[in-house]
């Protein structure tokens, strides 16, 4: 509601959660437990061929599942919260009018392939890259409406 006052767009709201998105990656992959790096790797398995499913919610969900893990696992509290927060927005059935094509998941898919990889063998460095790569992707494909569009 808040946002939507503001005359907040999707397009602002994704970019917000970015850098959020960004440091969860570098924070995960500096983490000195492997056992939790790896924890993305085992999502990206679990759901390999999300981008096939024949729903846009379905890919979405997955998309924002991932997005709470590497949050969760990333070991800051409040950066959890902020996603979370980002996710509850998205979660929204106003929002549902963006509907994520198979192509866009499939290189999402990509995406967290190469995130969770590099997650996993402590590259953050590399990792980041990527993750950067993801977020600016997601920004460009989001339409810049007027949350009241979007929210009201």
């Amino acid at each position: 509601m808040v946002l939507s006052s503001r005359g907040a767009t999707l397009k602002q709201v994704a970019r917000v959660c970015g850098p959020l998105t960004i440091e969860a990656v570098r924070q995960l992959a500096e983490h000195p437990d492997p056992a939790l790096r790896t924890r993305l790797a085992a999502f990206v398995t679990e759901h390999e061929g999300f981008e096939a499913l024949p729903g846009y919610r379905q890919r979405g969900r997955v998309i924002a599942d991932f997005e709470r893990l590497l949050a969760q696992s990333c070991g800051n509290p409040a950066l959890e919260l902020f996603v979370e927060a980002i996710l509850a927005i998205t979660r929204d059935a106003k929002y549902t009018e963006f509907q994520i094509s198979h192509e866009q998941a499939a290189a999402i898919a990509r995406c967290h392939r190469q995130i969770a990889e590099h997650v996993a063998r402590g590259e953050a460095d590399i990792a980041v890259v990527v993750a950067g790569r993801y977020a600016a992707m997601i920004v460009e494909w989001l339409p810049d409406l007027a949350a009241e569009g979007w929210l009201g």
